[in-house]
């Protein structure tokens, strides 16, 4: 069977239609691209305990370095995060005798996380709204010092804390683009611990301080693109972050022959971040 001119004229017209509504309905397939950051802060770090007073006081300076991946497959984000911080701050307390001590204690400590997000594009501006996990761990290491006890100077014996934190965040991290060559960017997210303990190996005790919700943090900053060469991110940002630990239970410490426990505690960081991207 053969088909009449004017019949093939037809069906060539409609393959013509069919093979350009096609092309007009396909779509982009999702990009996918795995960028590295890494980033040095400079943290004023207060560290407080209470009851119905304020029992210690630590301030000073702590150096933090953060390393990350971005891995994005369209408007999807995963991104793992590992952090290490150290530093040694003042400290001003009392000792368990209730006298007034002075000394100064030092800190070291490795945070790991991994979030998800997803990008929601409004023109210059994304919107990443995400949920994460981490894994928190540091050292508390209270040096000894003299104190005058009654009128004697005597020497106070330090101890470490070895602290550990299984937390999950939720959050959202804005981004604005000013132009071609600079953009503003921000973050802001809630933190709830999971699991905290509380190791004092010598006096042979575990505790676990009570969790909260009251734990946040936000960050605001400005980046620049293709700094010195192309694909190459600098940006330079300012954070703030508060964790806060309730009344730890009571436990018994056979080395000390008595009950001991974590007082209310609240930790405070604000930060000064310089960080590049590629």
């Amino acid at each position: 069977m053969r088909l009449t001119k004017k019949k093939l004229l037809v069906f060539s017209l409609f393959g013509v239609f069919l093979v350009q509504g096609k092309a007009g309905v396909a779509q982009e397939k999702p990009k996918f691209e795995v960028k590295f950051g890494t980033s040095y802060s400079l943290v004023h770090f207060n560290w407080e305990e209470f009851t119905n007073k304020k029992l210690v006081d630590e301030e000073g300076l702590l150096h933090k370095g953060d390393f990350n991946l971005e891995i994005k497959h369209g408007r999807f984000l995963i991104s793992p995060k590992v952090s290490i911080y150290t530093g040694t701050v003042d400290y001003k307390g009392h000792t368990w005798g209730g006298d007034k001590f002075s000394t100064d204690t030092s800190y070291s400590g490795l945070d790991i996380s991994l979030k998800g997000g997803y990008d929601i594009c409004l023109k210059q501006l994304t919107v990443t709204s995400y949920v994460g996990i981490g894994y928190e761990k540091w050292r508390r290491n209270l040096e000894s010092n003299y104190a005058s006890i009654g009128g004697v100077t005597t020497l106070v014996s330090g101890y470490t804390e070895k602290w550990y934190s299984i937390y999950g965040t939720i959050g959202v991290a804005p981004r604005y683009e000013l132009n071609t060559s600079y953009y503003i960017f921000g973050n802001a997210y809630l933190k709830r611990p999971f699991n905290v303990k509380n190791e004092v190996p010598l006096f042979d005790v575990t505790v676990k301080p009570g969790k909260s919700w009251n734990n946040y943090g936000a960050e605001i900053g400005i980046g620049v693109k293709n700094l010195i060469k192309k694909n190459l991110e600098g940006t330079l940002s300012l954070y703030y972050e508060k964790d806060k630990f309730k009344k730890s239970n009571i436990k018994y410490s056979a080395v000390l022959d008595d009950y001991v426990y974590q007082p209310k505690s609240e930790r405070e960081l604000l930060g000064v971040k310089l960080g590049i991207k590629f």
